[in-house]
Formats: C-alpha cells, structure tokens, sequence
C-alpha cells in the first residue's frame, strides 16, 4: 500500500489550516445558532425527526441523526465536528481523485475545494449539511467510477497495457475488459465479484453521507448514476437500487406526510440565484457564488475581485480540462463535465424569465418540485468540476515553468490565490458561526414538557428569531431542536418582505386561529381542539403579535422562555399507525444496510493495510 507523498501530506494540512481559518469563531465556548444552524445541548429525538409529524420532511435524517449523536457528545462539541469534517472531506478528496503531480497543483486543488465562494456561502447561511454532500462527491465520483472498472473484471488500479487509455475511475474504452494477472495468470471470477462488492459498498457509504438532505441525496444520486452508470443493465441496476435506498428515509415522509407536496411559486424569484454585481446571475454563478441571500455574501464579490473569480474559474476550464482529460480519462472527465453543465442550468433556472416561468408551473403543479427553488445549491457538481480543472491548470503551468523557475514563487502565489480573490470570507462567517450560550429558561421549558404526548405552540408565530442573547444573526427558531415535543411553529417564509405560503396543516390551522384575534377563552379552546397543550413564548425577540394569553395557565414566567399550560382536556391528534411502522421499518432497513456496507469496506481497508507492503514516495 503507497504511503502519502510529503507533497500530499503538504496539501493534507493546507486543508486543515483553511479549515480551521474558516471556523476560527468556532474556538469560543458556546454552540451554534446561525441562519439555519441549530445545535442545542442534547437535541431531542421525536416523531418530527423521522419525518412522522405534519411538517414537510426538509430536515429528514438529518434531524434524527443529529438527535442520536447528541445523546452521546454534546452538541457543542457535536457542532464543531459536523462543520470541520465536511470542508477536510472536501480538500483530501479532491486531492485524492485528482492526483496533481505537482506541489503547486496539490496546494491549488485543496485551497479552491476549501476557500470558495459556494462553500462560504452556504456555511454563513448555516446549511452545513447540504457541505457534506459537498464533501463526499469527490469520494463518491472516486467509488463510482471504480465500481464501474470492478464491473468490467478490471481491479482498480492495475497497470494498463501500453497503448491503452489512463484511467483514474472511468470505465476504459476497451471492447474486452482484463481479466488476467500482471504475470498473465487468470482472474478469479469470485475475487472480481468481491472487488465488485465492495466498491459497491464505497460507493453507498458516499451515498449516506449526501443523504443527509433530500438536495445532497439527489445530487448525490445523480452524480452516481452518471459516472459509473453502464449499458449493461447488470451494472447499472446495483447503483441505481443503492441511489434509491438512500432517498427513502425522506421520500416516504414526503409522499406520506399530510403536508402539502408542493410549493408557492412566489418562491422561485425569492430562493433564485441573484447576480452579485453588474453582468447578471449566471455571471456570479461562473464565480462559484450567486447566492439569493445577500447577508451571507462576502463584500469581495460586488467588486472587481468578483470578477476576477469568474474570470479564474473560466481560465481554469479552459486550461485544465485537456489536462483532467489526459489524468482522469477521457469517459470520466466528459461525465464530470455533463454533471457540472448540468448543475450549472439548473442553478441558473429561476433566473432567467423564459426558464423561469417554466419552474413556477413545475413548483405549482408537481410534487417535490419546491426542491429546485433554491437554485445556487445545484451548483455543487460545477464546483467539484472548477476545482479539478483548477488544479489541472495550475499542475500544467508548474511543468511548463519548473525549469524557468524556482518552485518557491509557484508554491507562494497559489498558496495566496484563494485568500486574494476571497479576502474576506472569515469576516462574513464571524457573525453566524460565533457560538451562542443559551438562556438558562430553555433547559427548564424542556424539562417541564418532557414526556408529554401534546403538541407545543411556539410564540412568536414566525418561522426565525433574532435574539439579543445572539447578537448580528437571523436564525431559526431553535425551539423544534429544544423541545422533547411535538412542535407548531410557523412555516411560513418572508423574504425580502414577502410572505410564501406555507406546508404544514396543523401550523396553517394555528395561522387561521390568530388571525381571527381570539380572546383568552375562544384562544384556550381553539388550542385544545387542534391537539395543542402546551404554549411556549420566546420573548427576546421581535416577531408578529401576541395573542392574549391571559386564558392559559402559567407554569413558568419571568424568563427569556416562557412556558402555559393550555387548560382543560385537549383533543388527541390521531397518527395512522401503519406510516409510522413503514417509515421506521425503512429507516432501520437503510441504516443496517449503510452500516453493513461500512464495516465490509473497513474490514477490506484493514485487511490490505495489514498485509500490504509499504513503500516510500
């Protein structure tokens, strides 16, 4: 087994640093509260979690596997991993699927996969799990295509014969696959069946780690199929059941949850990709950026630095793209291209006015199609594309200037390039990724409910916060991921003053409730009747009005959390029995599975270490 070069390990902790520059509030005592950040000390683990409640399953596995886990670390330390590992998981696989020859094309592919416009953006706005599925696509792109050389009887890795195509995870152009030894003897048919196994096991590992959100299960699905997918229907029915395995902890939810399966339309123009600065939307999306929320956006990008990123990542395709072609193969690189063209026009969609319209009838009228409407997160597979390409690039211009040139200014100016066209991403993450410390009411409201069977109204009914004890955020309501109940809360989003419609019916009902300003009395029985017996207020922060309270029982007052009592018998909430067995019997299925793949491909990694030679360089 070849040991890390000097140079990889170079690049490996190049990675760690940028990382580690990126999160540098995270060294504060606290946890994370930002935009649509949440972590809590021990997040509780409910039927919401598995996408059992009435909510829209957007969170799902997400918040059941953040609940497991936090049960075991605390969710500070819990959050602090969850937003390193992504950005290490980025850089080494990128590193890794790459393979620059050159220092300077190392340094450049793991400072881009870390330090880019994409992945400040979505870490200022808190969406750390959609970063995961960022992580895993270079390691998931690596799995998919050596599955597809397993498929063929080749083992990954083995010597080609002179003459033939190089191939780093492609599947070879060859009319008839090797099936001989380096010393000519014969295969064994059972040993490429278990090479076939276990790349197939990597390559449902990677899956689960994009499937974490229904966006990364997606992109990750369809990253899988393409790059490893086959004409022979033998190899491509295993990737296509593993890409569907993955989905189904939300997609059942999805199609058996009373929430409304689609979405405003109003939200396309809302959630579209938004041009940073003149020259339109698809010029910022060039620029790995052009997010709809212009509080995450780094002030860089508005300028001439904004166009300068556009121009590099445009340089780079140019002139890495021959260079990926002749390392990575020419099947997989036309692959990666499709995918990141593809990515591209979806990410641009809702931002063009012919395309645009087209999207608002799918959000109107087809199930699921809401998904599509924040567009710049499509853009995952284009980003995976330019940093290949810009490693390529920059590894071609070190071979043509080594002998012109000492190493030392190449390795200097692609150390400083990322940090040069985006000065200022530590200063856009500072705010949300400065750790919170929680009012001590929070922890008194949870343990007063816990146990209950009755859902929890939580006031203000609007869907984010900003508290005084989180000064310069928005965030969401952190309340869902506090209470070991069943939350109501306010599913309708404003954005830039405009309120979208919402999914949730038990929150549409509460909606319909307020609206009509009920007194104490008629406010207590409308609660009861919808199944609510607990209401929480959450006082520090500004939001819709009240309603009156005074026809509810107070437990505890006089807090940043305050908790009543809804008074009298509450209606139970009937839950059909047979979709909670089928969601849970799934999850279990899923996980079993994932689980079965990872301690297969572990033992596989543990057997070659231990009786493999090692060598140097």
């Amino acid at each position: 087994m070849r040991s890390p070069t000097r140079s990889v390990l170079l690049a490996d902790c190049w990675v760690l640093g940028l990382s580690l520059a990126l999160l540098w509030p995270q060294r504060l005592a606290g946890y994370g509260l930002g935009h649509d950040m949440v972590f809590t000390p021990h997040q509780p683990l409910t039927r919401q979690s598995f996408g059992l409640g009435s909510v829209a399953p957007r969170a799902v596995p997400l918040d059941a596997l953040v609940a497991l886990a936090s049960r075991l670390v605390d969710g500070a330390v819990l959050g602090r991993v969850v937003l390193l590992v992504p950005l290490l998981l980025a850089g080494s696989g990128c590193l890794r699927l790459l393979r620059p020859r050159s220092l300077p094309g190392l340094l450049a592919v793991a400072g881009f996969a870390v330090w880019n416009p994409f992945v400040v953006e979505r870490l200022a706005l808190g969406q750390w799990a959609l970063l995961w599925a960022y992580g895993a696509l270079p390691w998931l792109v690596r799995a998919a295509g050596r599955y597809a050389d397993a498929g063929l009887g080749r083992r990954p890795g083995k010597p080609r014969k002179p003459g033939t195509e190089p191939d780093r995870g492609g599947e070879p152009e060859r009319a008839e696959p090797d099936r001989t030894e380096p010393g000519g003897a014969s295969l064994d048919p059972r040993r490429l069946a278990c090479d076939r196994w276990l790349q197939l096991a990597a390559l449902l590992c990677w899956l689960a780690c994009c499937a974490i959100t229904p966006t990364g299960a997606l992109i990750g699905a369809g990253v899988a199929v393409v790059v490893a997918g086959s004409r022979r229907l033998s190899r491509l029915l295993p990737v296509l059941a593993a890409a569907v395995l993955v989905q189904l902890p939300w997609l059942v939810p999805a199609l058996t949850s009373p929430a409304g399966t689609t979405s405003d339309p109003r939200g396309v123009a809302a959630f579209a990709a938004r041009a940073e600065r003149p020259g339109g939307a698809v010029a910022s999306l060039l620029g790995l950026g052009g997010i709809w929320n212009s509080d995450v956006t780094p002030a860089s990008r508005a300028g001439l630095l904004g166009y300068l990123g556009t121009v590099a990542v445009l340089a780079a395709l140019v002139a890495g793209l021959p260079v990926l072609r002749a390392g990575l193969g020419e099947r997989l690189t036309r692959r990666l291209v499709l995918l990141g063209l593809a990515g591209l026009v979806l990410a641009a969609v809702g931002s063009l006015p012919g395309a645009a319209a087209g999207l608002r009838w799918a959000v109107r009228e087809l199930p699921g199609a809401g998904l599509l409407r924040d567009g710049q997160k499509w853009l995952m597979p284009f980003v995976l594309l330019a940093v290949l390409s810009t490693g390529a690039a920059v590894d071609r211009l070190a071979d043509r200037l080594a002998a012109r040139l000492p190493g030392w200014p190449a390795v200097l100016g692609v150390l400083a390039l990322p940090l040069v066209l985006l000065p200022d991403a530590p200063a856009v993450l500072r705010p949300p990724l400065t750790p919170v410390r929680y009012p001590a009411a929070w922890q008194q409201v949870a343990d007063r409910v816990r146990g209950t069977r009755q859902a929890v109204l939580v006031l203000p009914f609007g869907s984010y916060r900003s508290f005084g004890w989180a000064p310069g955020r928005t965030v969401l309501d952190p309340a869902p991921r506090w209470l070991p109940a069943e939350t109501v809360v306010e599913d309708r989003l404003v954005v830039s003053g405009l309120t979208l419609g919402g999914e949730d019916p038990a929150a549409g009902r509460v909606a319909a409730l307020l609206a009509g300003r009920p007194g104490p009395v008629a406010l207590a029985e409308g609660l009861a009747g919808q199944g609510i017996g607990w209401v929480v207020r959450e006082t520090d922060t500004p939001g819709p009005a009240l309603p009156d309270l005074r026809g509810l029982q107070p437990v505890l007052t006089g807090g940043a959390v305050q908790l009543y009592r809804v008074p009298g018998p509450v209606a139970a909430v009937a839950q059909p029995a047979g979709r909670r067995w089928a969601v849970l019997g799934l999850d279990l299925l899923v996980a079993a599975l994932v689980l079965a793949a990872f301690g297969l491909k572990s033992a596989s990694a543990t057997q070659r270490l231990l009786h493999s030679p090692v060598t140097s360089g």
